[in-house]
């Protein structure tokens, strides 16, 4: 089977959308498919470049950047530029994908789209199969063109949207690279001594400057706390001001957007993982944070608390709630026999549930039964 996978952001800004359709394709690939990918790059530069894949990549202006900068302001006027800017990158990009794959593209078996289901439906329309996945759950815009497509996909909170929705997605979980996420020979067990580490976007919705408020109340009590934030984007030089303004930056490292080996060896050398987001629809690198044998420090919103209550994979805090965030630090800081116990126990629950070859062979599946 010959499937096309087609990713705005995988050649601009790597987030938890990009690393599924990468590590799924990968999957496929093992399995005896023939990959490729289009994507997404700025007008004047290739920041990720994807060379494991026959790639086309279609050049089209960021305006997204914008939308992630002040998509929080408190004024309306500046919101609507942002969705609006959004709005345009999007169809730019759809236009020139929909243009190359007509004139060009004339043996893909299936497309898969992520979240930009007017390509899938347009697609579709022209005689293709293409099918949307949902890294968020749909908007009423995105269910009206997703019953155009072939078909849909997603997983977590996106799954439970789209049912809410009137659709009918497949349910294709995510899945983790065990033999690189994998938990050191041994780590530090000192009580007192911990260091937390966050992966993702720096980007308004990821809450650093919640996270950065909770360390530091955390670290007033323990000062031997330390913190890794993993990644890049926007928010990162506000972030990085922050830090040096609260007199941390002793206690706080930067390295940069990281993956592979470069990723998995930060989570090896981190004893819990925080992710404290207004809003995850799922979380891969919290899977990965699992699968290294990390405990984690996970906001009540979205699809995390599932990783608690049915996984019994740490503990949940408010967001906003910098006390809290403060006390669950300091807790697990000063227990480390706990974080070792729980630790054990997420690496066996990504084993037993979470395998990327089993969720390819599902997704298989499913588009054999498109065609």
């Amino acid at each position: 089977m010959k499937i096309t996978f087609i990713n705005r952001m995988m050649g601009i800004l790597r987030g938890g959308g990009e690393c599924f359709d990468l590590n799924m394709a990968r999957a496929l690939q093992r399995l005896g498919a023939q990959v490729r990918f289009v994507v997404g790059r700025r007008v004047f530069g290739l920041d990720c470049p994807l060379e494991e894949f026959e790639t086309h990549y279609i050049r089209s202006p960021y305006l997204r950047g914008f939308e992630y900068r002040h998509g929080n302001s408190r004024y309306r006027v500046v919101r609507s530029i942002g969705m609006r800017a959004r709005r345009k990158d999007d169809l730019w990009f759809g236009r020139r994908v929909i243009s190359h794959i007509l004139a060009r593209d004339r043996d893909t078996d299936v497309f898969q789209v992520c979240a930009l289901a007017e390509v899938a439906a347009r697609l579709t329309e022209a005689g293709r199969k293409a099918v949307v996945r949902f890294p968020g759950p749909p908007t009423p815009t995105m269910a009206a063109w997703t019953r155009r497509c072939s078909g849909c996909f997603t997983h977590g909170a996106s799954y439970e949207g789209a049912l809410q929705m009137g659709l009918k997605p497949a349910l294709i979980v995510a899945g983790c690279d065990m033999d690189l996420f994998h938990p050191p020979e041994k780590r530090s067990g000192r009580a007192g001594q911990c260091r937390f580490i966050f992966v993702g976007r720096c980007i308004p919705v990821k809450n650093l400057d919640f996270l950065v408020d909770g360390f530091a109340a955390a670290r007033r009590r323990l000062p031997e706390l330390t913190l890794t934030i993993v990644g890049d984007g926007n928010c990162l030089p506000v972030i990085r001001r922050k830090v040096e303004g609260l007199g941390l930056s002793g206690a706080v490292e930067f390295p940069g957007f990281l993956s592979g080996r470069a990723l998995a060896d930060q989570y090896r050398a981190a004893d819990c993982f925080t992710l404290v987001s207004q809003y995850e629809s799922f979380s891969l690198v919290a899977l990965e944070a699992m699968s290294s044998g990390l405990p984690l420090i996970l906001s009540q919103v979205g699809h995390l608390p599932r990783f608690i209550e049915d996984h019994q994979a740490g503990t949940l805090v408010k967001p906003g709630d910098v006390a809290g965030l403060a006390d669950a630090m300091v807790w697990w800081a000063e227990h480390p026999e706990a974080r070792a116990a729980t630790g054990c126990r997420n690496r066996a629950t990504v084993e037993k549930h979470f395998s990327w070859d089993a969720s390819a062979r599902k997704l298989l599946t499913f588009y054999e039964s498109l065609l």
